[in-house]
């Protein structure tokens, strides 16, 4: 069966990489031009996902139309943090990039209105509550049978408004002139939401792929990002009648996070206490890309619990990496070059990731063989840039990693000089593959095929979009770091 896999994968390139790969418009320009392009073409297919009354389109695709909350607190979350990069594009003025930052906070703030309606209506079912995981696009909560409570979401969002106003700062309750979202308001919002993860973590959830019913990695560092978040505007705003509650819930997060460690298996398991026995069946490996999303999502350079130098993070980063490296057949196929000044350059691409190797989610039908994900591979990418900064923020940590089989296969010496720059370049093996299966146009997909590498799955998911926008924007921010 591989075999014939291989075979197909091999016939399949040759007809499709002619003109489809060999020409392909992302490799006659340089990977830094490729970057910016990309970044501005994922900021604005972002933009087109998000309705005028704030609602956030999980893709194109017409069964994709409606609002996930916690794929909307992500999208916030890439917004924000291009609002605070944000540079002017090519042939821009600044009077005009100004515009366009200003036209950014304002979505920002349409998006901030819409989670407002949705956390008053919640969900009729008080088990579900702020938990409910999906609202049609004028707010009113989906109430067929779904994965609810997603507890991952109300916490994601807690944390995206809190980063609104450590973005933008505001008199409290003054809004600057033209703004209608004032601190007050997103704060009383977080606030809420934080209430809601204090009260509920201990709980079983449907995990982020809305598959699995239980106690979820992802799930509980998101938690516990947000409680710590909350915690930290509420000092700074001399709140703080529920900030020792917080703080006592974010130290019993902690001791059950520390319980996804599989000694036996040697990576950090993504669920434990399945609700339903075919699930743990379902998913054998319980090693999941998510894991890894986790630390992206709750990275902080100055917070070493499970962040990207974790030695068991850095295992499952591995783990991940030995998965997918042999599933997908296109991770075999001839990498292109790129133009370099008149001479073609080669280019290193890193392995196409996914899910998870029993995933069975096409992006059309359950039951069938999965693909790679641009989101997944983008995210790899990410995780190479954070442990780049971190290495770089804290050079003490590399005694913490030099003997790790993560260290060893980065191949460089015993420095942080050279652990920074191996792994900026790992990370952009994982850019140059979402290049590669990028359109020339900037369109991504949820996925891409396993065999022919061609798009498959919903147009434009908003979720592919936010993770190559805060991939790029990381690759970036080092970029800055290094030159300085």
């Amino acid at each position: 069966m591989v075999g014939h896999g291989w075979l197909r994968a091999v016939v399949l390139f040759f007809l499709f990489s002619v003109s489809a790969f060999a020409e392909h418009a992302n490799f006659k320009v340089s990977f830094p031009t490729w970057l910016r392009r990309q970044q501005h073409q994922s900021y604005l297919r972002i933009q087109r996902n998000i309705t005028s009354c704030g609602a956030a389109m999980a893709a194109q695709s017409s069964h994709y139309q409606k609002h996930w909350v916690r794929d909307s607190a992500l999208i916030s979350l890439a917004l924000t943090r291009y609002y605070i990069w944000m540079r002017p594009v090519e042939t821009e003025t600044p009077a005009r990039a100004q515009m366009r930052r200003q036209r950014l906070w304002s979505r920002l703030e349409t998006k901030t209105r819409f989670s407002s309606l949705i956390q008053s209506v919640g969900h009729p079912d008080p088990a579900i509550g702020n938990g409910a995981a999906l609202y049609y696009t004028d707010g009113t909560p989906i109430l067929e049978e779904w994965g609810h409570p997603q507890n991952d979401g109300p916490a994601l969002r807690a944390s995206a408004h809190l980063t609104l106003i450590a973005a933008h700062p505001v008199n409290e309750g003054v809004p600057i002139e033209g703004e209608t979202v004032s601190e007050d308001t997103l704060y009383a919002m977080a606030k809420h939401d934080a209430q809601y993860v204090a009260g509920n973590w201990s709980k079983p959830s449907w995990d982020l792929w809305e598959e699995t019913k239980g106690k979820h990695f992802y799930t509980l560092m998101v938690q516990r990002k947000s409680l710590r978040d909350a915690i930290h505007r509420a000092e700074l705003r001399g709140d703080v009648e529920l900030v020792a509650g917080w703080q006592q819930q974010v130290a019993l997060i902690e001791n059950e996070l520390r319980l996804f460690w599989d000694r036996d298996r040697g990576y950090l398991v993504q669920t434990r206490d399945f609700v339903a026995d075919h699930a743990r069946e379902f998913k054998a490996s319980n090693l999941d890309v998510a894991t890894v999303l986790a630390v992206l999502h709750t990275y902080d350079p100055s917070d070493p619990f499970f962040g990207p130098l974790d030695p068991q993070i850095l295992a499952t980063v591995v783990a991940l990496e030995d998965t997918f490296a042999p599933l997908y057949p296109i991770n075999g196929l001839p990498a292109p070059s790129e133009a370099n000044g008149g001479s073609p350059a080669p280019v290193t691409l890193g392995p196409a990731i996914g899910r998870y190797v029993e995933d069975h989610w096409n992006g059309f039908t359950r039951g069938k063989i999965a693909h790679p994900w641009f989101l997944a591979t983008a995210g790899f990418a990410e995780f190479y840039y954070q442990a780049a900064k971190t290495l770089l923020m804290r050079p003490e940590r590399l005694n913490d990693i030099s003997e790790t089989e993560f260290f060893r296969r980065l191949g460089c010496g015993p420095n942080v000089p050279d652990a920074v720059r191996a792994l900026v370049k790992k990370g952009d093996s994982f850019l140059q593959r979402v290049r590669f299966h990028g359109t020339g146009k900037g369109e991504l997909a949820e996925q891409f095929d396993r065999d022919t590498g061609i798009q498959t799955g919903p147009v434009d998911l908003t979720w592919s979009h936010a993770a190559v926008l805060t991939a790029s924007i990381a690759r970036q921010e080092l970029e800055v770091s290094l030159q300085n």
